[in-house]
């Protein structure tokens, strides 16, 4: 029905009669990060982390919740523990690269996107932009162009692929 609050709600009630089942403060953080309230997705989530040290999807939901509230190192910290995980996840080092771009640091920004690209993370254009932006910032204009380039071969109406190649231009 579209009413992912009420849903939130469900799932938050259904974690106090079942507290030790972790798909169900997952789901109730999952929805409320869906409905843009990201502060509010941060408790479940960690409740069912907490509950499951494993939980991939609730460690990577979480990440990106810290990273939209600007907690860059708990962020960091998260997509660490992603790739403790799953160690050849594109997802996770794309995440892990926003994170560290976030904290300006490039190289491991630029290092992350590349793994991202090589462990074949679904959206190979979202990452070679990425990975172009970040090699602007680092002076590898020739290296930016390429991405840039990479990313509009992926996909012939890239409209960041062709902003990020009007940067490097």
């Amino acid at each position: 029905l579209g009413e992912l609050e009420s849903a939130a709600e469900d799932y938050n009630r259904l974690t106090a009669i079942d507290p030790k089942e972790s798909d169900f403060p997952y789901n109730q953080g999952r929805l409320y990060f869906d409905l843009g309230k990201y502060k509010e997705s941060i408790e479940p989530l960690s409740i069912a982390i907490e509950l499951d040290k494993k939980y991939l999807s609730a460690v990577q939901i979480r990440s990106l919740a810290l990273l939209k509230l600007g907690r860059y190192e708990e962020a960091l910290s998260d997509c660490n523990r992603a790739i403790d995980i799953e160690k050849k996840s594109g997802v996770n080092f794309y995440n892990h690269g926003v994170v560290s771009d976030s904290l300006e640091n490039y190289e491991t920004a630029e290092s992350d996107f590349i793994k991202a690209i090589e462990y074949g993370i679904e959206n190979n254009e979202l990452a070679y932009v990425a990975l172009a932006e970040v090699r602007i910032k680092m002076g590898k204009l020739d290296e930016a162009f390429e991405g840039s380039n990479k990313a509009i071969e992926l996909n012939k109406a890239s409209e960041s692929g062709y902003f990020v190649r009007s940067k490097v231009y």
